[in-house]
């Protein structure tokens, strides 16, 4: 699947896949970014992808996820768990987090909103500030 997304600006590809109709996380890095692979992590349900390495000589965590639809706290925290494995470093986080950390500002009705667990199991461990 993957070779089908690649351009001629990809300089690199890293992807995680479930099924055709499910899931799957990936990353495209530029020809030319400043950015030296370490490690790969791939989930094989296709839920995030963990890249560590160096950014311009920085060490950096990338990370990209697509979290379950179901309020699931222990997704985030074992998530955590392997980006802190990764080393030091500043992290990236991007995808879908299939949570709403503030429902007043995020969903038409807060009555409707679950993931409650689930989002601060993501935002406590990662001091996260909301705008």
């Amino acid at each position: 699947m993957l070779g089908r997304l690649k351009a001629g600006w990809v300089g690199e590809s890293h992807c995680s896949t479930y099924s055709s109709y499910a899931r799957g996380v990936a990353f495209l890095l530029r020809k030319g970014l400043q950015w030296r692979t370490r490690r790969v992590v791939a989930d094989p349900n296709g839920r995030y992808v963990l890249l560590s390495g160096t950014l311009s000589d920085r060490a950096c965590r990338l990370v990209a996820v697509y979290g379950p639809n179901v309020d699931n706290p222990e997704f985030f925290r074992e998530l955590w768990r392997l980006v802190e494995s990764l080393g030091a470093g500043a992290v990236i986080w991007g995808g879908d987090f299939n949570v709403v950390l503030d429902p007043r500002m995020d969903h038409r009705s807060v009555a409707r909103v679950q993931h409650v667990a689930a989002a601060k199991a993501l935002v406590r461990p990662l001091q996260l500030v909301l705008y």
